[in-house]
């Protein structure tokens, strides 16, 4: 009995590693944002700016869309001149971490962390002022707005990615970011700009780790190799099993052959998720016991879903 329960683990364990041996994006989102600029051949990759609050947020939070912006290529420049990179990627943190004197070190920590991601010199800025890292302060939205407003239009920025309303950990300083590009959107709306906000998933949900790239992979695999199951479809919820209880039954209609509609998803594979772990190695001062827990049982280091932020016109 031990040896056959040993046995199934381990074709379990092989079968996990071989679906997360690949990252995927479902990225149709952002390819027709690019579609969108593609007319421009002196503009033709997107411009995307990542807005965090704290150094080492890019490693704990966005790390897999960071990761599958570096990795998406597509046929750009006039006529499909070349084949070349989605988006050039910007970072903006809005404080330095300085909440117990270290803002120096974390700054050169997230330069650090920054070069291991692909985001390059020149195009990654933090602010000293007027944002201090504090997890009981809501920072002035429009002064947020008033702060970001330069970097976005000095840089041609396309899309501006960040928290949503929760903020993924209930921060202050991550819920206020979503409020300043609400802000900056709705006192000077840009026909180009978009927004796209993190989307904070439940507790239980968010501590799950590599098997929140599995969940985000069932629907595909259920959808593409057994479309017409119901049974296979509705199983997971009629399973006694508790892990297999919260799987959801597969929705197919948002599935094209491959493709995903009106999805803005990246999950990471194994060798990104290591890149991951080598980037928030460099935020030396922020390892405590802890973090090490997040980074081997939080989803957000292998699953990013995006919602476009709608900004309600008179």
């Amino acid at each position: 009995m031990a040896n056959t329960a040993l046995g199934i683990l381990s074709i379990l364990f092989a079968l996990a590693f071989l679906v997360l041996s690949s990252p995927k994006y479902y990225d149709n989102t952002f390819f027709r944002l690019w579609e969108d600029r593609e007319h421009d051949n002196e503009h033709p990759r997107l411009h995307v700016l990542l807005l965090t609050a704290h150094p080492d947020d890019e490693c704990m939070f966005f790390a897999p869309t960071l990761l599958g912006l570096a990795r998406i290529t597509r046929h750009v420049g006039e006529q499909g001149s070349y084949y070349g990179p989605l988006a050039d990627v910007y970072s903006l943190c809005l404080s330095s971490g300085d909440a117990e004197g270290l803002g120096e070190t974390r700054k050169s920590e997230l330069e650090a962390a920054l070069d291991v991601l692909g985001v390059r010199e020149g195009r990654r800025w933090v602010l000293d002022e007027p944002f201090h890292d504090n997890i009981t302060e809501f920072w002035d939205a429009k002064l947020i707005a008033q702060q970001i407003k330069p970097y976005i239009e000095d840089n041609k920025i396309d899309v501006i990615l960040t928290f949503d309303e929760l903020g993924i950990s209930s921060h202050p300083n991550h819920i206020s970011l979503e409020r300043g590009v609400r802000a900056l959107l709705s006192e000077s709306p840009r026909r180009h700009l978009r927004a796209f906000s993190l989307k904070t998933t439940d507790l239980i949900p968010k501590y799950t780790g590599a098997a929140a790239g599995l969940v985000a992979k069932y629907e595909e695999v259920i959808c593409i190799l057994l479309p017409n199951s119901s049974l296979l479809q509705a199983l997971p919820t009629q399973l006694a099993v508790p892990f297999l209880s919260i799987l959801p039954v597969a929705d197919c209609s948002k599935f094209d052959g491959d493709k995903v509609n009106d999805r803005a998803l990246f999950l990471s594979s194994w060798p990104e998720y290591v890149t991951a772990l080598f980037a928030m190695q460099e935020h030396q001062s922020q390892l405590i016991w802890f973090r090490w827990l997040y980074m081997l049982f939080s989803r957000y280091m292998w699953v990013n879903e995006w919602e476009e932020m709608v900004i309600e016109t008179v």
